[in-house]
């Protein structure tokens, strides 16, 4: 799910165009895996799986858009709370777009030498807003073997944080095992932000883009959010909201919280307002100490990020958990509600029930929200299983709760099954049957005699030979002689059939009607989000006035270090960045007078004023290695 608030501190990006990369340096510090290592098979589950995997997409290339095989912006259930569609569920089949951690789809960066922060990421090519950078892996390790190497750590002096939490207890321990996602570095205004993914039965932990990042920016995400080191250290990030170090914060430090939980509480405002996230001079806000936050009923667009909140906070932020369990009892919308139902909202319960059962206040918040769920049959209860915790609680819970739960049961006993089409295979689309029945399953039992044998399945075989080779002899295939049946029979069934068909072609119509405005709908939402987020970006960027010096330094540099290249293997490494350095600001120096400079007008460099560069910084380069 996109992170769609945009933070009010003004964007200034931090290009590193000059930087050499460092990967056979780096890569000589650490061991590369391909995926978590567990230090036993309990650990790394995803839990509240049990209304499955399957997305309701539906997609037919040639017909539809790409993205809309589980893409950005496609309404898909499984992209919506951070769940992968798994292969062989999912109905876009091949084209499906959301398995980026299990087809490893990275982002282009690099590993860098920095002057404080030792090695970081740069990006190599622009990355849209929500793209996937890089998954984080290393060792997942139960919290007695993370303190345990804490303490290790330290003893050997080991002082960066590569320690991150993935569930309750868990944590992936990415210093001496891992991949280059561990090289990001940290920053108190982010461009990258950290998100938990469910794919097939295990949690795992990717870096996402928490905005447009383009070319040379170096990638880095808050600590203070999903970090875990030794003692608070001195932050080098610069930016203007700077709290001055990393770590020490706690689950309800608003400075060190997740713009996920922000926007999820719908504070958002609120910390943006009363610079509650703090700075250099000012100290963040606690929740429920310094600020109590004014909850309010969700609307439908807000259901996916509360119940990825929900989700994340029940494995490492209990603190929030009331807060986002308070919105969900004071919503009574029906929209946000079947919402809510949609994404899996009883697997949710259910999970949460299990994890917090003892937690009483929890527990009632969770009963009374459920009460309000606008049902119209089991279906989803059954699926879900979540009449199991709901029983445990008539069975042994306090005489309130169990009332509670008393009335739910009896609810959700007086409302009907609702009879479901089985699936069934589909017609070839793109060369790929939808569904594969193995053809070495049996029957159970062989049909009688006396019944007739046009009520068997037929089955169209192509190419096929009717002989089976056993040993060295061939036996032929007996074909059934079809029954004769009654005319009176063969008009009834034809008229059940020709039923049948008009009412699933009705059905279909009207499903694909519903599709139709359930995707305009998303699509201006979309657009109305798409518009908040200009005008808080707007109004972020007219609270401080352009640093044109800045934008000089990054168009000026991304021409020198183009031309520079070319000489990189006749230079030493020193050399070329120091050159490279003089090179850029006495452009820069150049380019402050002229024209353009003074208006603002700073988006691009001419054509013109490219070639001259070009030529100035040649000439200059061959004046060095002359000498």
């Amino acid at each position: 799910m996109p992170r769609k608030s945009t933070p009010a501190v003004p964007v200034n990006p931090i290009y590193i165009p000059e930087l050499p990369r460092a990967e056979e340096d780096a890569f000589k510090t650490f061991e590369r895996i391909p995926g978590n290592t567990y230090q036993n098979a309990s650990l790394g589950r995803a839990p509240g799986q049990d209304e499955g995997t399957a997305c309701d997409c539906q997609f037919v290339p040639g017909m539809f858009r790409p993205q809309d095989a589980c893409g950005e912006g496609s309404n898909c259930i499984n992209r919506l709370t951070l769940v992968e569609c798994i292969d062989g569920d999912c109905p876009s089949r091949s084209h499906c777009q959301n398995r980026r951690f299990q087809q490893k789809q990275y982002a282009d960066i690099g590993i860098v030498q920095t002057e404080k922060k030792g090695f970081g990421l740069r990006a190599e090519s622009q990355i849209e807003q929500d793209g996937f950078i890089y998954e984080y892996i290393g060792e997942v390790v139960k919290e007695a073997e993370f303190m345990k190497r804490m303490a290790r750590y330290a003893q050997e002096g080991i002082r960066h944080f590569y320690f991150m939490m993935l569930q309750r207890e868990q944590f992936i321990d990415a210093t001496k095992k891992g991949n280059i996602g561990r090289f990001a570095n940290h920053s108190c205004n982010p461009n990258c932000y950290v998100a938990k993914w469910f794919v097939g039965n295990k949690v795992r932990m990717g870096i996402f883009a928490k905005r447009t990042i383009y070319q040379h920016e170096e990638l880095t995400f808050n600590y203070n959010v999903d970090r875990y080191g030794h003692d608070a250290q001195t932050c080098y990030c610069g930016e203007p909201n700077c709290v001055g170090f990393i770590g020490g914060t706690t689950q309800t430090d608003i400075g060190g919280m997740d713009d996920l939980y922000i926007e999820a509480l719908g504070i958002m405002d609120d910390v943006e307002k009363y610079t509650l996230k703090g700075n250099r001079r000012k100290k963040s806000k606690k929740l429920d100490e310094d600020y109590l936050p004014p909850m309010n009923p969700m609307v439908e667009d807000e259901v996916p990020v509360v119940v990825q909140a929900l989700r994340q906070a029940s494995s490492s932020n209990l603190k929030l958990l009331p807060h986002l369990l308070t919105r969900l009892e004071l919503t009574v919308d029906p929209d946000a509600l079947r919402s809510l139902m949609r994404l899996r909202g009883f697997s949710l319960m259910h999970s949460l029930l299990g994890e917090h059962g003892a937690d009483t206040k929890l527990t009632r918040m969770i009963l009374v929200s459920l009460k309000s769920w606008p049902l119209l049959n089991r279906n989803k209860v059954e699926d879900s299983k979540i009449e199991e915790p709901i029983q445990q609680i008539i069975a042994g819970g306090e005489p309130e709760l169990r009332s509670l739960a008393q009335g739910l049961l009896e609810w959700w006993g007086t409302l009907e099954t609702a009879y479901r089409i089985p699936k069934r295979a589909m017609q070839l689309v793109d060369g790929q049957p939808l569904r594969l029945v193995a053809v070495t399953e049996r029957a159970s039992k062989r049909p009688r005699e006396e019944e007739a044998q046009d009520d068997l399945p037929t089955f169209k075989y192509t190419a096929a030979p009717k002989t089976v080779r056993m040993a060295e002899e061939v036996y032929e295939m007996p074909v059934p002689v079809p029954a004769a049946r009654p005319a009176a029979a063969s008009k009834a069934d034809l008229a059940a059939i020709i039923a049948r068909a008009t009412e699933a072609a009705e059905a279909a119509k009207a499903e694909e009607v519903r599709r139709a405005q359930e995707a305009e709908e998303a699509a201006e939402k979309k657009r109305l989000a798409k518009q908040r987020r200009a005008e808080r970006a707007e109004r972020a960027s007219s609270s401080k006035p352009v640093d044109k010096d800045k934008i000089v330094l990054k168009l000026v540099g991304e021409v020198v270090v183009k031309y520079m290249s070319h000489y990189k293997n006749q230079l030493e490494h020193e050399t070329f960045k120091k050159h490279a350095k003089e090179l850029t600001h006495l452009i820069a120096e150049k380019e402050k007078k002229s024209q353009s400079y003074k208006e603002g007008n700073l988006t691009s460099l001419s054509d013109e004023k490219r070639k001259k560069m070009k030529k100035f910084i040649i000439d200059y380069v061959k004046s060095k290695l002359q000498r």
